[in-house]
């Protein structure tokens, strides 16, 4: 088996990676944001409560696969600067 990385296209892939991390952090923050703004204020009643506390589950729940992929993204950047660095060392 031949072995090869194209490293731009993989630096494509860590900025991508990045790109989601941030974009979900960030819709993540802006959607506890509406519903502090929305339950307690604009609605009250168990429903609502409910609603925030299945929405507050929601996010605790998913900040443990936005943290893997920012460590797979870092996996990669790794992976990728070893290629890199070997190639190097390759080429004289």
């Amino acid at each position: 088996m031949k072995l090869k990385m194209m490293t731009d296209q993989v630096q494509n892939m860590i900025t991508k990676m990045g790109q989601t991390v941030n974009d979900i952090t960030k819709s993540m923050k802006a959607v506890k944001s509406a519903s502090d703004a929305l339950v307690g204020v604009s609605w009250k009643s168990p429903a609502a409560n409910e609603f925030k506390g299945l929405l507050e589950q929601l996010h605790s729940a998913s900040q443990p696969k936005i943290q893997e992929l920012d460590r797979l993204k870092g996996r990669l950047n790794r992976e990728k600067a070893q290629w890199e660095q070997t190639g190097s060392k390759l080429a004289g």
